[in-house]
């Protein structure tokens, strides 16, 4: 029964001890307070800006981009079938928009704009 205590005195004690130590640490730190803060951001910085650096690729944004070519050679599949449909155009330009490709966006926005002028999407 002692060894299922022991953990909770000794949790107690140290939430007990916990103000003490915050009090303790700020009275003797408080004149580095502004060099500590200083530090403490240049690393951070630092840090974020090393990874940010070295990343790679996240898994989610290659199987992003591996979904998107699949639904976009669906609809080229369309595309060969029926040319002058508005919708099909407008959904392969958001394809391409949303896999960086701007120019075939463009010119697949300009190929719908051509069949449908008034067409509020490709305004």
């Amino acid at each position: 029964m002692r060894r299922l205590l022991l953990p909770f005195f000794i949790a107690r004690l140290v939430i007990s001890l916990v103000p003490f130590l915050v009090v303790a640490v700020t009275t003797l730190l408080s004149p580095f307070r502004s060099f500590l803060i200083t530090l403490f951001f240049f690393v951070y910085f630092l840090l974020v800006l090393s990874k940010s650096m070295t990343q790679k690729p996240s898994p989610v944004v290659t199987v992003l981009n591996a979904e998107l070519e699949t639904e976009l050679t669906k609809w080229q599949a369309l595309y060969e079938q029926q040319p002058t449909h508005r919708d099909v155009l407008i959904n392969m330009a958001r394809l391409y928009s949303a896999m960086g490709d701007e120019n075939n966006a463009r010119k697949y926005v300009k190929k719908a704009q051509a069949i449908d002028p008034n067409n509020e999407i490709t305004l």
